[in-house]
């Protein structure tokens, strides 16, 4: 059987793929229910895959898929030393699918690069700065591609009386206030007014989960739009650009995850062909600046009001669930997740 394997790795040019999830984040069911959806459609694929859990301590385990189909019970599987790791790595195309602090913010990559462990996204230098959104505020800023306006505000500076006074003399509400750190908008919240302490009970919000914390001028009836693109060596697949189409004020971390999410992709209706060139070019230009590898998903906003398209947020990892947005990016051009997913693989 192991001949048999070896075989199917030289001839058909397969790589031995490390999937790494779970870990220390507010995201860890996240990263388990991906892990979950790719093991399915690697399966399908009939693709040779190690599968590595970290738990919420960051202890590596070394698993399988049928375990980790089922709920992940640490008791009767064993982990795996760091050094036998990353021994393991060696001969594998890493595919970390871990999302929040300790591996969406570059740790995770940095480990793998020290140890020169080929790997599916990355580079860690990147992901540091597509994180935090202090730090990609500062990139887009520097190159001169449009973002909104705002103001960075920190609890080691100022105290939560000093942060709200000068939040309501720097701004006029409608707002967003947004974590420096953190995915899939824990923490994000929309103040519509300074009355009835909405603006100190968002302050709070943010307070419990992180200590920096930015704000912007939230746009009434934008329009919020999405597009992936996978680089292959010299070649550059964009997806369709999908319109995301919600019934809450913004897409909250319930709209993204939960079963009962009203949000749905659409191929957006009167959209400009200079809007349109804009997506893609920006898209391409910010992952070949950032050397952004394999796989990235850009998310834009756009103000009718005065036909100006934003960079809203850089995502170089996300979730892949079965209900992704990624997946339903290349869906609308009647591309199935297993085509999506063996062009990933094949960006390596």
């Amino acid at each position: 059987m192991a001949i048999y394997t070896i075989y199917l790795l030289v001839v058909f040019n397969m790589k031995k793929i490390a999937l790494l999830f779970g870990g220390r984040t507010d995201e860890h069911d996240v990263s388990v229910n991906s892990a979950r959806y790719l093991g399915h459609l690697f399966q399908k694929l009939n693709y040779p895959v190690t599968y590595y859990y970290f738990d919420k301590d960051n202890i590596p385990y070394k698993t399988k898929l049928e375990e980790i189909l089922s709920t992940i019970d640490t008791t009767y599987i064993k982990s795996i030393a760091l050094n036998d790791f990353i021994k393991e790595l060696a001969t594998s195309v890493a595919f970390p699918l871990g999302f929040g602090r300790f591996a969406e913010d570059g740790k995770l990559y940095a480990l793998l690069e020290m140890y020169q462990v080929p790997t599916l996204g990355g580079p860690y230098n990147s992901n540091v700065i597509s994180f935090d959104k202090l730090f990609t505020k500062y990139f887009l800023c520097a190159r001169n591609y449009p973002t909104l306006n705002y103001k960075h505000y920190s609890f080691a500076q100022l105290t939560r009386s000093q942060i709200i006074n000068q939040i309501k003399r720097d701004f006029t509400p409608p707002i967003i206030l947004k974590p420096r750190f953190n995915g899939s908008s824990i923490g994000i919240s929309v103040v519509r007014s300074f009355k009835n302490n909405h603006l100190d009970k968002s302050v709070d919000l943010i307070k419990a989960v992180d200590d920096d914390m930015l704000c912007e001028p939230f746009i009434t009836h934008h329009r919020e739009f999405q597009i992936g693109i996978i680089k292959q060596k010299d070649q550059v697949h964009f997806s369709e650009i999908g319109e995301l189409v919600y019934d809450s004020e913004f897409l909250d971390i319930e709209e993204k995850f939960s079963v009962n999410s009203t949000c749905k992709y659409q191929v957006p209706q009167s959209l400009s062909l200079s809007i349109f060139n804009q997506v893609r070019s920006l898209t391409q230009n910010i992952m070949q600046e950032l050397q952004l590898n394999s796989y990235l998903r850009m998310d834009y906003l756009y103000n009718p009001n005065n036909d100006v398209l934003y960079v809203n947020e850089i995502s170089p990892m996300f979730g892949l669930t079965e209900k992704s947005g990624f997946w339903q990016l290349w869906q609308l051009q009647k591309q199935s997740d297993l085509e999506t997913l063996q062009m990933i693989i094949d960006s390596v």
